[in-house]
């Protein structure tokens, strides 16, 4: 391998690390206005509306409601709600539930391929 070879990468990898930075603080600025437009609208405090996004909390329309993350649902008078409970769950909880399970029955031979295609997901 030559200098020049091992210099190219040394900037290459520069470049990237100089691009990732810029891609966190993009992403800090995104996240923030996430909370604060959800604060706004919810009253609920940064750290519970921080703890949602980070657990990927999904909703069904009357827990939204129930939260004020939404005023109501569209279409309802055409279109009934089902009358059911307000819902909530936690995406990485189900995942670790699901890989927890799939461990104890295949003695974890399995569980990695899982997890990759649960991450690519």
């Amino acid at each position: 391998m030559s200098c020049t070879s091992v210099f190219c990468e040394g900037l290459d990898v520069l470049r990237e690390a100089r691009a990732l930075r810029r891609l966190v603080v993009s992403h800090k600025m995104w996240y923030e206005g996430i909370i604060n437009a959800y604060e706004a609208k919810t009253k609920m405090s940064r750290a519970q509306i921080s703890q949602l996004i980070d657990a990927e909390s999904c909703f069904n329309a009357k827990k939204a409601i129930e939260l004020g993350f939404a005023d109501g649902v569209l279409y309802s008078e055409s279109q009934p709600i089902a009358d059911t409970a307000p819902v909530m769950f936690y995406r990485a909880a189900v995942t670790n539930s699901m890989v927890n399970r799939l461990q104890q029955r295949s003695g974890g031979v399995l569980v990695e391929g899982l997890r990759r295609r649960l991450a690519a997901i």
